[in-house]
């Protein structure tokens, strides 16, 4: 089974109902759909996909915000680099095929310490396990790559057209892990391929956060 995980729906409403029927997990910020605080920080993401698996936040301080603007007429949530959404997902699953649309747009950098700090999807257990991040230095680090490699790295030197780490816009980063399938594991970017590689299945790969 595919997993697939998206935070707003990006086209049309037959591309909405074939998300929905086809996703293992779904998350979007429609009406109904998420539970905040009294302050209106997010606690819940309820899952309208196959699994019915939440993403949740117990912790006050890093419960994401709900924006009070929208974008193309529908709610987001707001991270800062601190909070974060977390789902016990298996990110191994039968079927070996894991594929992740976000929905994103970046305002600015977190800086730090930690070298990847501005995460998008995935879980790290320090085994370069399923991930995307930006790195402090802007660039975008998918990882769960093969057993040599780790992880590929996207710098910013590429052009503005398709420049996944730049700031003010909205953007559609989709990741597909197809596990011991030389080659056929792919990262595209507002529907433009940015690279094949090749995936392999990790230990512990068992939240999303």
């Amino acid at each position: 089974m595919s997993l697939t995980l998206i935070l707003t729906e990006i086209g049309t409403t037959s591309m909405e109902e074939f998300i929905l029927r086809r996703s293992y997990v779904y998350y979007n910020l429609d009406p109904g759909n998420y539970e905040t605080s009294a302050i209106g920080y997010v606690k819940v993401l309820i899952d309208q996909g196959n699994s019915k698996i939440p993403a949740s936040q117990t912790n006050p301080t890093k419960q994401p915000i709900l924006s009070y603007s929208k974008h193309t007429g529908r709610n987001y949530i707001q991270f800062d680099g601190e909070r974060q959404m977390t789902s016990n997902i298996d990110l191994n699953m039968d079927g070996s095929l894991v594929t992740a649309f976000v929905v994103y747009r970046l305002d600015s950098f977190q800086d730090g310490h930690y070298l990847f700090r501005n995460g998008l999807f995935g879980n790290d257990n320090l085994g370069w396990d399923k991930f995307v991040c930006f790195t402090t230095n802007r660039d975008l680090i998918i990882s769960g790559v093969d057993s040599a490699n780790k992880h590929l790295k996207f710098s910013t030197f590429l052009n503005t057209t398709i420049n996944p780490s730049s700031t003010g816009t909205w953007k559609v980063l989709s990741v597909q892990w197809k596990v011991n399938a030389t080659g056929d594991s792919s990262v595209w970017y507002n529907g433009k391929l940015l690279a094949r590689f090749s995936s392999y299945a990790v230990e512990a790969d068992t939240k999303v956060a």
